[in-house]
């Protein structure tokens, strides 16, 4: 019979690291299933909630049938959850089966605190994933008989996902968070008013929706969408200190378009993003530039096209999401025919000039 892999933590919140390591061990050590043991009192750690921690991971692993979750340490009435308790465990429940327990590197240095390791060790096969900025310990892989697994590398983790820094989870995970205003969403609330938060979740839902559907990195789209106006209700004074000190090139810029720049910079200084494409789509999504790239196209379009604007965005949505090419270039085309209805000269933006003559030639 297949092996089983044991996969503890407080997935707090799973992301999508978790998941390719979990899919990469299962193939590589041919096993039949991994079971997710999410931790309700972890050591060394203070989690958030468990009945958030659970539901997020029910929601990443819906669908795939080689993934389960196990209850036993949520259950435990123990103070502390030992991995020595939940092996034996599994050990009486499956004595039939190989089982291994899948660790990260980030763990090994703390191998020799575990309660029981020698025990441990001898009961089932360690594996560690590798992890990028954390050494390989070699003590620890001869004392403890770890297998290491070197291809399951990514530098995802949940705690750039609780400062906002990072976003990389299942779609559905990102929306409970922002629903139940988990982790950096209360800060998000409290920048910004009632309304253009709603809004920046919209552009973020459809950003998402866009990316996905022009082969884009998604999470990148909604992390981009959710703080594109995370700078827009400071006052214009405080927003013109801003542009002064940090994109004094841009000016002379319109008043109203300072807050994409402003966002850019608080996105990183706040929450620390720092990729930096993501940032550049903030930085451009009011504006739009010459030659854009295709996220930038995608925040920009979403900004203009997601759900809660005061007219029908279905159709430019529909658009973009089917090509970001033929549909921005739509979006634009219809927004220049409103522009001249309306006797509006955006040609004075030297930024939205050039976006015009590179895409509506």
């Amino acid at each position: 019979m297949q092996p089983i892999i044991l996969f503890g933590g407080s997935f707090d919140p799973i992301h999508n690291g978790h998941l390719s390591i979990a899919e990469e061990a299962c193939r590589l050590l041919n096993a039949e299933k991994v079971i997710f043991i999410p931790a309700k009192n972890p050591r060394w750690k203070n989690p958030s909630d468990i009945k958030d921690r659970k539901e997020m991971l029910e929601l990443a692993l819906k669908n795939r049938k080689n993934f389960e979750i196990s209850d036993f340490e949520i259950n435990s009435v123990s103070e502390v959850n030992y991995s020595i308790d939940t092996v034996k465990y599994f050990l009486s429940k499956f004595p039939d089966r190989k089982l291994y327990l899948l660790i990260g590197y980030d763990q090994m240095d703390r191998l020799k605190d575990w309660k029981d390791i020698g025990e441990l060790a001898g009961l089932i096969q360690m594996v560690a994933y590798a992890r990028p900025f954390y050494s390989k310990d070699d003590e620890a892989i001869k004392n403890y008989h770890i297998r290491i697994i070197e291809t399951a590398t990514n530098t995802f983790s949940s705690t750039d996902i609780r400062t906002g820094k990072d976003l990389h989870a299942p779609l559905d995970v990102l929306n409970y968070i922002v629903d139940h205003e988990l982790y950096f969403m209360p800060s998000v609330k409290q920048i910004l008013n009632p309304h253009r938060y709603l809004h920046s979740i919209s552009v973020a839902r459809t950003a998402y929706e866009i990316a996905k559907g022009n082969h884009l990195d998604p999470c990148l789209a909604f992390q981009a969408g959710l703080f594109h106006d995370i700078g827009k209700d400071l006052s214009q004074e405080k927003q013109k200190v801003y542009m002064d000190l940090f994109f004094s090139q841009f000016e002379p810029m319109p008043s109203f378009s300072y807050h994409q720049f402003v966002s850019s910079y608080l996105a990183n200084k706040l929450f620390g993003v720092d990729n930096k494409s993501v940032l550049q789509a903030i930085e451009f999504h009011c504006t739009g530039k010459g030659m854009m790239s295709d996220l930038e196209k995608c925040i920009y379009a979403a900004d203009k096209c997601e759900p809660t604007r005061q007219f029908d965005t279905l159709g430019m949505r529909e658009a973009c999401i089917a090509n970001i090419t033929k549909g921005f270039a739509a979006l634009l085309k219809e927004h220049a025919q409103y522009f001249e209805k309306a006797g509006i000269d955006f040609s004075s933006n030297p930024l939205t000039k050039s976006m015009y003559a590179s895409y509506l030639k």
